[in-house]
């Protein structure tokens, strides 16, 4: 029946399997591009449009009661803080504390004998290691009120410096690559299914249906494999370390957020003594005044707290102690099956496969991919109907006028 067809319609006719491939391979690529987005910092793609929906659904599926304000706040290295942000305000101290006098009292402070000036230097110098080793330590009895992981991971990753659904992309990435040549494989299978169906009925409804079915099912059937996926711990580690739990964003949080006044009072508190000798107070007292004194104090602890700040967001502070956070993220994460003993392999068999069942069907991951499949099938079946349609209707026109 098709011995009078040239060689080359003979060729675009054995070409549909190919384009079954060619629409597997670009309807999943399409599909992640659409679903993700392009680049870290993309304010496009389904998961972005619902970005803080999705992130708080990432942290309640992946993170929720994992992470621990005390635990985050130890591998910060509060000994290393303390040493780090000593380092950094001694050789500035004596400016710190001329700033505070100078404010609201610099011809005081100007016309001040300098032997009492070196009095106030020499105790601040002083004091300073054991102010700064009794602040941190206070901050840390006190973290799990000051902050809590929950509100700074939702306040950094739904700012528009990034993308959630790149985030959700390197939680998956693993299975995410696979999908381009898993629907390539899958829609070249499928095509050969189709080319023998068309060799039997060489209708062009039965090629432009055929390519349908088959960009639904590649699309379909890529999709539903990220349900299986297990998120990939060191990705989501890295970029919590770096985007929302980095010593930065922990010390911003400590001084700016929800409860920056209690810090702002801890500060103040354990910076007084800078000041607060007898003779110096009387003295400051005596020179201007119960109101001035309170001022200056006032001053001093705003210039500590802003010295604080600086000397913790220092890069290569924070690099170093990045490193220890993303190691307690990764431990924290990590899910238990991975930990498992020895002892736990050796269950039965047919307990071990039912418990698999269970836990594939409510493991937190499987909710989360399955609430982006939901937002993700509304958009991308149409989408892939179209490319279907489109590879069918060209390929059978091709056919008819060569």
């Amino acid at each position: 029946m098709f011995e009078h067809l040239p060689s080359n319609q003979w060729l675009l006719i054995l070409c549909i399997p190919i384009v079954g491939a060619m629409i597997g391979w670009a309807t999943n690529v399409l599909g992640c591009i659409l679903t993700y987005g392009a680049n870290p910092k993309s304010n496009w793609g389904l998961i972005h449009f619902k970005q803080k929906y999705f992130t708080q659904l990432f942290y309640q599926q992946l993170l929720r009661g994992r992470l621990s304000s005390t635990q985050l706040y130890e591998h910060m290295g509060p000994e290393k803080m303390v040493k780090h942000i000593v380092q950094s305000i001694r050789p500035r101290l004596d400016s710190i504390i001329d700033d505070a006098m100078e404010t609201d009292h610099d011809i005081f402070w100007e016309n001040l004998p300098i032997t009492v000036k070196n009095r106030f230097y020499a105790r601040a110098h002083k004091l300073l290691p054991r102010i700064i080793d009794d602040l941190v330590e206070s901050i840390g009895d006190s973290i799990g009120r000051l902050i809590k992981p929950e509100h700074i991971i939702l306040k950094n990753l739904t700012s528009n410096e990034m993308s959630i659904g790149w985030i959700v992309k390197q939680t998956y990435i693993g299975e995410i690559q696979k999908l381009p040549i898993r629907g390539l494989l899958i829609g070249y299978t499928l095509g050969l299914g189709l080319l023998i169906a068309w060799l039997m009925i060489p209708h062009w409804a039965l090629l432009v249906g055929g390519y349908c079915v088959i960009a639904i099912a590649t699309t379909w059937f890529g999709q539903s494999k990220l349900t299986n996926a297990k998120p990939h711990t060191l990705n989501i580690s890295n970029i919590l370390a770096t985007n929302a739990l980095s010593p930065h964003s922990v010390v911003n949080a400590l001084l700016s957020g929800s409860s920056g006044k209690h810090t702002h009072s801890l500060i103040k508190k354990h910076s007084a003594p800078i000041i607060e000798q007898a003779s110096l107070r009387a003295f400051t007292q005596l020179t201007i005044g119960p109101t001035g004194y309170a001022a200056v104090k006032h001053q001093l602890t705003k210039n500590i707290k802003s010295a604080y700040a600086e000397a913790l967001n220092d890069k290569r502070f924070n690099d170093a102690q990045r490193q220890r956070i993303e190691t307690y993220i990764t431990q924290s994460i990590t899910p238990p099956s991975n930990q498992a003993s020895s002892q736990g392999m050796r269950e039965d068999q047919a307990i071990q496969s039912n418990q698999t069942k269970y836990n594939i069907k409510n493991d937190p991951s499987a909710i989360f991919i399955q609430q982006v499949k939901k937002i993700q099938m509304l958009v991308l079946l149409p989408i892939a109907l179209l490319v279907g349609s489109f590879a069918g209707i060209t390929l059978q026109l091709l056919i008819w006028n060569t």
